[in-house]
């Protein structure tokens, strides 16, 4: 309650105040009440200050945990079925047009884009689903890189626009080079998100982009940096 009251007063400086278990869980709490009064633009500039006191946290290369928590509340949902999907597709749309093509609402339209294709499609891979379905993927696939093509200029500052490109990357059928770009990008905000490394490793099994012996090589890099 403390951490709250400062958080709500003092503004992100409470970071320094007090340990960072109760920094993370104060920021996630405000973000779920400021999600549910304000709704999507709200939470939008909420989440541009999380973002942006990752600089006054003294454990610069722990800050990304500060603002992950708060992120997932407006994409994470574990029990996603296809109306909510296009429920989300919808909010997300509105915030897009509503803040002007703003990074991150235009981070979380793309994502629910492919989320909802992804859903409307089957949950199987690729190669697994029928010919119908993989168009609607791609579909979805499509509308997402224009969204994120239109907002990519504003998005330099932007921590959740980079962190969804890179999760979309699989999904755009992008290059290989591009992935390693999308996970530099990144990596420039926090080298120790657990989250960024198993991403990557993903990216890096034989059936998408890589081989056993790139696996084996990031493995150790990222026990490096990480």
């Amino acid at each position: 309650k403390r951490a709250r009251r400062l958080a709500a007063n003092l503004g992100w400086p409470v970071m320094e105040k007090c340990g960072q278990a109760i920094a993370t869980e104060t920021a996630t709490s405000l973000a779920a009440d400021i999600l549910a009064r304000d709704g999507i633009t709200g939470f939008l500039a909420y989440y541009d200050r999380v973002a942006e006191a990752r600089a006054t946290v003294g454990d610069h290369e722990r800050c990304y945990a500060l603002a992950e928590p708060v992120a997932a509340l407006a994409y994470d949902d574990p029990d996603i079925t296809p109306g909510r999907a296009q429920l989300k597709v919808r909010l997300y749309e509105q915030a897009y047009y509503e803040t002007g093509h703003s990074a991150g609402a235009g981070a979380l339209y793309a994502r629910a884009l492919i989320e909802l294709a992804t859903l409307q499609s089957g949950p199987q891979w690729s190669a697994l689903i029928s010919q119908e379905a993989a168009e609607k993927r791609a579909q979805g696939a499509e509308l997402a890189r224009d969204v994120l093509r239109t907002t990519a200029a504003k998005a330099s500052g932007c921590l959740l626009w980079h962190r969804i490109r890179f999760q979309m990357g699989l999904h755009e059928a992008t290059t290989p080079e591009d992935l390693n770009l999308r996970f530099r990008a990144v990596l420039d905000y926090d080298q120790g998100e657990p989250g960024i490394f198993t991403e990557r490793a993903i990216q890096l099994l034989p059936r998408w982009y890589g081989s056993y012996e790139e696996l084996d090589t990031f493995a150790r890099q990222a026990a490096r940096l990480a």
